[in-house]
């Protein structure tokens, strides 16, 4: 029955290949014969309605899948609901990468509620898409599910903490993930009430060695509350701040915290429109250690 269905679903392939004359990908046709699957990476594989449900019909035999990647599969919304069915049923999954699609809030919400029974959850890759802060409840939820995730991944898509309520929730959720390494937030548009908040992450993680807030829109306040958290910290090694709104004020924090926290290794703080020189600049030449070169501190 298995084989049968299998060539059922193989057939259904080429003839939905037959109406769009296009050539067949061995990738898929792989699908149809599987009959263990622990991983499925289709990165690149762009995935129309047609396709999906056959895919879907191809996985609802497989509730053994602990990892999943659809990378780049021009996955949106209504995709997503399609997909939910078999994610549900699948107890023990790991792993979830929907990164380079166009998933927004609506997408996000159908993924929360078909994950809310699960509690296995590691990693979550969730960059490259389109949610913005009314994602972020049902984000929340999903991560508060889920206290062994470890990478989190919401880098290039639309949130800006301006609902501080829901964002303050969001980031004490993310606080909870003892195991997470980074914070992933590159190219949003967090203003400083969201910096201020992920500062409250960091400021007694026992994990976290990375913070990745370039091309933000965080100022000397965000900038100042976060380098203040972080003066007992030991754990955090890098630092992105670049392409923000930081200023000299900022930059007067950073000097004071890298003269108390010796385990941060670099700060990137180019093109930092705000910052215009003078002695705050001046006062890193005194600090041992420190190679200061395109605006980006680091640690010789």
């Amino acid at each position: 029955m298995f084989l049968l269905r299998g060539k059922i679903l193989y057939l259904q392939y080429l003839a939905l290949l037959g109406e769009t004359n296009a050539r067949p990908d061995l990738r898929v046709i792989n699908w149809f014969s599987l009959r263990n699957v622990g991983t499925l990476n289709m990165e690149g594989v762009k995935l129309t309605v047609p396709l999906l449900k056959i895919l879907c019909d191809v996985l609802c035999d497989h509730e053994e899948t602990e990892r999943i990647a659809l990378i780049d599969a021009n996955l949106d919304d209504d995709g997503i609901v399609h997909l939910c069915k078999v994610l549900e049923a699948m107890p023990g999954l790991l792993s979830i990468n929907f990164s380079r699609n166009r998933l927004t809030y609506f997408g996000i919400k159908s993924l929360a509620q078909a994950l809310s029974k699960h509690t296995s959850l590691q990693e979550i890759d969730l960059s490259h898409n389109e949610i913005d802060d009314e994602g972020l409840e049902f984000l929340t939820r999903l991560i508060e599910k889920n206290p062994d995730i470890d990478s989190l991944n919401l880098s290039h898509n639309n949130l800006s903490g301006e609902d501080e309520k829901h964002f303050e929730g969001f980031a004490k959720a993310v606080g909870s993930l003892k195991l997470l390494t980074a914070l992933k937030f590159r190219h949003n548009k967090l203003h400083d009430s969201a910096a201020a908040a992920l500062a409250k992450v960091t400021q007694a993680h026992p994990a976290i060695i990375e913070i990745a807030l370039g091309k933000n829109n965080i100022g000397d306040e965000g900038a100042h509350a976060l380098f203040t958290a972080l003066h007992e910290n030991q754990c955090v090694q890098k630092i992105d701040l670049s392409h923000n709104k930081i200023g000299t004020k900022g930059v007067e924090a950073l000097k004071a915290l890298l003269q108390t926290n010796t385990t941060i290794q670099s700060v990137d703080f180019s093109n930092s429109r705000e910052v215009v020189g003078g002695p705050e600049l001046n006062g890193f030449g005194e600090l041992q250690d420190i190679d200061f070169s395109g605006f980006a501190v680091n640690r010789l």
